[in-house]
């Protein structure tokens, strides 16, 4: 005996089951209404023709009704995956230059990341991703790059061949990472209360001030837990800030952090590594020696093979 047989009479059908095969024809599974049996598939389970709430039909084994594993034609899931990725609302936040007004969606069907529809200061409206928001890479709807293209070529004749001045893309990376919450940097800078004075605030200032950058150098702070002070502006005048940037090496700069160890040395501070480097003591015995209390002087003398004292 077969599980269904179909006999049509004139204008009716008739659907005649297996005995162990449950007629299910008019029930509600999720969003979707049974209409009627549409057969088996190759492994024999029933085959169901069902509407969607949205007017889609659709045939579905009966095993995934059964389970739930199966409860729309597919568009109430898109509707959740959807809602699931926005995880974040920007709404009414600003960054750099935009401000968000509202979301747009997906760029594309194939992009996964919200598109917002931002204000820009300049009136222009624009549509931004949620990745380049929060990281600070896109701070206005363009009209931030042409003034520092204008500076490029302006200010010492900085146009090289229309690549970015060095000076400039420091002055933009010191903005981002002290004023803008979402920089990945931020917790390092802006939220220590490292500040950029008055005169720093445009890059015009900056380039005059610290051009030219020479290669292979980065901007450093001489004071660590102090900002990006020029030291001669009315800004600095009025809260004391000395001339506090320098261009320096990326082996000096690392000297300059806050996770080394300095020590002084005949009335000078210097970190370990430096005071190493010139004693020819490594830096390892010069450590274990002053962990084990010994100071300065002892720990530059003490033979490498004797016993440290208890």
């Amino acid at each position: 005996m077969s599980e269904a047989t179909e006999i049509i009479a004139g204008t009716s059908s008739e659907v005649k089951f297996h005995p162990n095969v449950k007629d299910i024809s008019g029930q509600i599974f999720g969003y979707l209404t049974v209409i009627r049996r549409a057969g088996t598939d190759k492994h024999r389970n029933a085959i169901w023709e069902c509407q969607c709430v949205c007017g889609v039909i659709k045939h579905i084994p009966g095993l995934f009704l059964r389970q739930g594993r199966t409860r729309s034609c597919g568009c109430k899931m898109g509707e959740m995956v959807s809602a699931s990725k926005i995880t974040v609302d920007l709404f009414g936040q600003v960054f750099g230059r935009l401000t968000v007004m509202s979301r747009i969606g997906r760029k594309s069907r194939s992009s996964r990341e919200t598109q917002w529809s931002c204000l820009c200061e300049c009136g222009n409206v624009v549509p931004v991703g949620t990745s380049n928001l929060r990281t600070g890479n896109s701070l206005s709807c363009g009209c931030l790059q042409r003034e520092l293209l204008s500076v490029r070529q302006t200010i010492h004749g900085l146009s090289r061949g229309g690549s970015k001045c060095s000076e400039l893309v420091v002055w933009y990376g010191m903005v981002t990472r002290c004023t803008n919450p979402e920089s990945q940097h931020f917790h390092y800078y802006g939220q220590r209360g490292i500040t950029i004075c008055e005169r720093w605030q445009t890059p015009e200032n900056f380039v005059a001030d610290m051009y030219p950058r020479p290669d292979g150098t980065s901007i450093d702070r001489t004071d660590n837990s102090g900002g990006y002070w020029c030291g001669w502006c009315p800004d600095c005048k009025a809260h004391n800030h000395p001339d506090n940037c320098r261009w320096v090496t990326q082996k000096e700069q690392m000297r300059n952090t806050r996770a080394n160890r300095k020590v002084e040395f005949d009335g000078e501070w210097l970190c370990v590594s430096e005071l190493a480097e010139i004693s020819g003591v490594s830096k390892g015995f010069l450590l274990h020696r002053l962990n084990s209390g010994m100071d300065i002087y002892q720990a530059l003398s003490w033979p490498r093979k004797k016993r440290l004292p208890k």
